[in-house]
């Protein structure tokens, strides 16, 4: 954990020299920790750390500087209060309908 605090204030002072959405950027480290989560389980405490970003009026990803396909689960978890497993069962449909929806694309 105190590595990927370490990566995510790296990637931040990286962030000055690059535009947005880049693949180096924190929003992008964090929604690489939220798919970890969500895929395969971690000691991230998404609704945790998203609650406290909320309290300093702060979102835990900017829906803005996050991949498009990001978008819909990025804005999720800024409208949801659910918490934990059922969190990740959510952002799981939601990630189902990410999928379902590019199938669609490629069979057309």
């Amino acid at each position: 954990m105190f590595q990927d605090e370490i990566r995510i204030a790296v990637t931040e002072a990286l962030e000055k020299h690059s535009e947005h959405p880049s693949p180096i950027g924190a929003d992008w480290t964090v929604m690489y920790s939220i798919l970890e989560e969500v895929l395969q389980g971690s000691d991230y405490d998404l609704r945790g750390t998203a609650d406290v970003c909320a309290e300093a009026g702060l979102d835990l990803i900017n829906p803005d500087h996050v991949p498009a396909w990001a978008r819909p689960l990025a804005e999720h978890i800024k409208n949801s209060a659910t918490k934990d497993d059922d969190l990740t069962l959510e952002l799981l449909d939601e990630l189902e309908k990410i999928i379902q929806k590019r199938r669609v694309e490629l069979t057309k």
